[in-house]
């Protein structure tokens, strides 16, 4: 499927140079120099992309910092690159790592491998009444193409039975300040609701991972729980 691709690098030969490659297989490249300069890109809208390849180590916000500020303005699934091995958690917080040099055949079938049907519009604010867009549509459609009805609902109700049995032992961690047991949960949580387009939990989960404590881990606990009762809410009413 064709990209846009959003490629961030402090490195003008290398943004330039992997554009360059990428635009013969029909990609277009949105280039950025910084972490400050792709999110001004897409707080104005001038940039809507289908992917986003990030260089670990740019000066200015980077990291964990900048993923999660991505996250919070699109959906596209953020590609990680290095020219060295990065620490665990910030290669958990992406969807893929790839180790320079990276070919763009590479690239690209990093993207179109990845399991998640992400929307390339900026998400919606964490709410405490998820229902309107509890379910990516377009997720939805295909899930819907290739499942019977009975077998879409059993699988939306796995769903709803496992965020029943962990937002509970989420909650404990949370009051234990036990920032380690809620991003493994997080982690947990955001996997299964990411491959169901389940968006708000997702981008909730994916928040809570990276910032475990304070009032943004609050809001995120807030907002799942809304997803949990909205969910039980729409397989009740078989509007799946």
């Amino acid at each position: 499927m064709p990209h846009t691709l959003l490629l961030i690098d402090d490195d003008e030969i290398s943004r330039e140079l992997i554009a360059a490659l990428l635009a013969p297989l029909g990609v277009e490249s949105i280039l950025a120099e910084s972490g400050e300069a792709a999110l001004e890109r897409l707080r104005e809208g001038a940039a809507t992309p289908s992917g986003i390849l990030l260089d670990a180590q740019l000066p200015g916000i980077r990291g964990l910092r900048l993923i999660a500020a991505l996250r919070s303005h699109t959906h596209a699934p953020i590609l990680l690159i290095s020219a060295s091995e990065v620490a665990a958690e910030l290669r958990a917080a992406a969807d893929a790592f790839l180790l320079k040099p990276v070919e763009p055949e590479q690239i690209l079938a990093a993207l179109d491998s990845l399991p998640i049907l992400r929307t390339t519009h900026p998400p919606q604010p964490h709410a405490t009444q998820p229902a309107a867009n509890l379910i990516d549509p377009a997720t939805l459609e295909k899930l819907r193409s290739r499942m019977k009805p009975a077998a879409l609902r059993a699988t939306y109700q796995a769903l709803a039975d496992d965020l029943a049995q962990r937002l509970p032992a989420l909650d404990r961690a949370l009051r234990a300040a036990d920032h380690a047991q809620v991003s493994a949960i997080a982690h947990t949580i955001k996997g299964g609701c990411a491959m169901l387009g389940v968006s708000a939990a997702r981008d909730a989960a994916s928040s809570l991972e990276i910032s475990p404590s304070g009032e943004d881990a609050q809001r995120d606990r807030a907002a799942l729980h809304a997803v949990l009762d909205a969910l039980r809410a729409r397989i009740d009413s078989n509007l799946l």
